[in-house]
């Protein structure tokens, strides 16, 4: 199988070692899915065979979900034997790529071991390093440069350190967009009630900047009628989970669900949204879920008093207690 025209460009696009290694990591911050599909591709214009080209596939997958992966069990800001943990993983990880891809274990253990200790001086949690994107592009110019000085090739350690560094210090984007939020969220002023509060948060965090990553964030409500105030915006990180840190006079929470498919509705349970809201002692509790379902993303208010007793935390008293401030979605238990 031939297409010549394609076959032309990704060849010329290979030549050139910058240029490849561009190419690769800005389709891997906007569109992660087609990276892959991209090595792949290349890697039969250039060599002519199925396997290489499968193999370019595989390699380019694996990074990524174990960025990802590394990132979400072995978290870099906890410090000490973790953070030596996240560092030596991913140093690894960039060492056997680089054995899958003809290279030296040596060239990507060095190049992805530099690039991940960075993280602790320019980590998008706790700095203002330039942004996630060119953190992302300077973590790939180190990787590529490393590799090239210790043997390798550059657009192999550029393209692996910067995917790194993207699905794991940047979490794919979230950690700058959650940046980003949590100011919005710290310069916000007082609203009239709670279903404002709310509103406004599952419109400017939820819709706005956070809809798209398999992670929840929330955040307390504090005050009285007329004069409702936010406290911090919070995240436990990847996963579908929260644990928000509450005062003792908040008067409800808000929090959102990831884009996992399993935490499509509020979640019940005496561990689970029903059941938190009940033990803390809310009047409300709000939730925002994805659109899963055709029906847009929805911000529910359930009545956390009605879940009183285990026997009510089901799926048919959740129905008759909540309800759809906004949003299109709809509870058919």
């Amino acid at each position: 199988m031939k297409i010549t025209g394609l076959t032309s460009i990704l060849k010329a696009i290979a030549s050139i070692p910058i240029l490849d290694a561009a190419v690769s990591i800005a389709i891997g911050i906007w569109a992660p899915y087609a990276l892959p599909l991209y090595q792949g591709l290349k890697t039969y214009a250039v060599t002519g065979s199925f396997g290489a080209a499968l193999k370019a596939y595989v390699i380019s997958s694996a990074t990524i979900v174990i960025s990802q992966y590394i990132g979400a069990n072995l978290d870099f800001d906890l410090g000490g034997w973790t953070a030596v943990q996240n560092v030596a993983s991913h140093a690894m990880v960039g060492g056997v790529s680089a054995v899958l891809q003809g290279g030296k274990f040596g060239h990507g253990f060095v190049s992805s071991l530099v690039t991940a200790s960075m993280k602790g001086f320019m980590n998008p949690k706790t700095t203002e390093f330039g942004n996630a994107y060119s953190r992302t592009a300077i973590a790939g110019v180190v990787g590529g440069t490393v590799s090239k000085l210790t043997g390798g090739k550059f657009a192999n350690g550029a393209v692996t350190s910067a995917m790194q560094w993207w699905y794991n210090a940047e979490k794919g984007g979230f950690e700058e967009d959650f940046k980003n939020a949590k100011k919005l969220v710290h310069a916000q002023g007082k609203f009239n009630n709670t279903d404002d509060a709310a509103k406004w948060l599952h419109k400017n965090v939820y819709e706005n900047l956070l809809n798209e990553y398999d992670i929840e964030v929330g955040a307390a409500m504090y005050g009285s009628e007329g004069d409702i105030r936010l406290g911090d915006l919070q995240t436990n990180g990847p996963g579908n989970l929260i644990s928000l840190h509450v005062k003792k006079d908040a008067v409800s929470v808000w929090h959102s669900h990831g884009t996992n498919g399993s935490v499509a509705w509020p979640s019940v349970g005496s561990d689970a949204d029903t059941g938190a809201a009940y033990n803390a002692g809310y009047q409300h509790e709000y939730i925002s879920t994805p659109d899963f379902y055709g029906e847009g993303r929805t911000l529910w208010k359930m009545n956390g008093g009605a879940f009183n007793s285990p026997e009510k935390h089901n799926q048919s008293t959740l129905c008759i207690n909540i309800t759809i401030i906004e949003g299109g979605g709809s509870c058919n238990w």
